[in-house]
């Protein structure tokens, strides 16, 4: 049976569609910068080619790579890493640095909840995150989301801090 791709998402300045080895040199650039990784689950993304394209080649049909229209250039990652019963979904976002600031994030995000609402039918998304993050937990509250919970000292994907909980109703 074919796997199923992520379906190709159309907004004003931006396509979210699936990962290519053509977007590796660009999301190597993007693991590889520290200022990027910090907030991350877990152990740092590999920075690697031959890593990256393993993480291509394993993608699902809920993780997308952010391009830009006006070149077709790889800008960063938006996914819905889980979905619930059909009911929850959690969905996450990371942009290379120097197109942080930009509106990008919330015009992906604003395409994956749409998705979510009229493709996956879900009632309510959650999203979690360092609480350091404070530009993230920015985004999401512009987006509507409310804070839910900051549980100390939590695992957040394999390392320890102290984790913020937002969700919305849809």
């Amino acid at each position: 049976m074919a796997k199923k791709e992520a379906p190709t998402i159309q907004t004003e300045r931006l396509t979210l569609r699936r990962l290519t080895e053509a977007d590796i040199p660009n999301m190597a650039k993007m693991f590889g910068n520290g200022e990027v990784t910090q907030f991350l689950t877990g152990d740092t993304p590999p920075s690697d080619e031959h890593s990256m394209l393993k993480i291509v080649r394993a993608r699902r049909e809920t993780e997308w790579a952010i391009v830009l229209n006006e070149t077709s250039e790889f800008i960063g990652d938006c996914m819905i890493p889980s979905i619930a019963e059909n009911v929850l979904g959690e969905v996450g976002c990371v942009l290379m640095q120097e197109y942080w600031g930009k509106g990008y994030a919330a015009e992906a995000m604003a395409a994956i909840m749409n998705y979510c609402i009229n493709t996956l039918h879900l009632k309510r998304l959650c999203a979690r995150m360092d609480n350091r993050n404070t530009n993230a937990m920015k985004l999401i509250e512009r987006m509507g989301f409310e804070k839910n919970a900051v549980l100390p000292e939590a695992n957040f994907g394999g390392r320890v801090c102290d984790v913020a909980y937002y969700s919305k109703r849809l």
